[in-house]
């Protein structure tokens, strides 16, 4: 899963690798709804200095904050947009190189979501729900080319 190869090309719509002879594959060509969800607990830059997500909660806990995206898997198809998922794909996950050439050997597809529905539930008392259009919308506050790099270097040093 990637979303641009750093914050500066992020959009807001994750692009995921689907192989052929996986089932979701099958199950999405007969229902493109899907849901995608994910915790701060992922992020390296959250980890405390014992190694603990959030502050040593638990990820499930609501002060670990989550997001839902629910809408429609779509096939990525633009071979410019193949390329710079590939791309991203070789800086954020340099572990599995196939996902930056292609994908898998048994074959597969790139694919993105159109969202309509998002959630975000970071305290107590449920989840709130965030429009599609503020969701797509949103810059991080201030951010410069200096601190998407100073980003991706702490990001890259994590990943070592």
């Amino acid at each position: 899963m990637v979303d641009g190869s750093s914050y500066k090309e992020s959009n807001g719509k994750p692009v995921f690798y689907v192989p052929t002879p996986d089932p979701t594959g099958i199950d999405i060509s007969k229902n493109p709804t899907i849901s995608l969800a994910f915790s701060e607990a992922a992020l390296a830059e959250r980890l405390d200095k014992k190694g603990k997500v959030c502050g040593g909660l638990d990820p499930n806990d609501p002060l670990c904050a989550q997001v839902m995206i629910v809408g429609k898997a779509v096939v990525v198809k633009d071979k410019t947009a193949v390329k710079k998922a590939e791309k991203a794909f070789g800086m954020r996950h340099p572990l599995a190189p196939w996902l930056a050439k292609g994908g898998a050997h048994t074959g597969g597809a790139y694919y993105t979501i159109e969202p309509e529905y998002i959630t975000i539930l970071d305290y107590y008392g449920g989840a709130t729900e965030v429009s599609v259009k503020d969701y797509l919308s949103w810059k991080a506050p201030g951010e410069t080319q200096h601190e998407t790099l100073q980003y991706e270097r702490r990001l890259r040093g994590a990943m070592k």
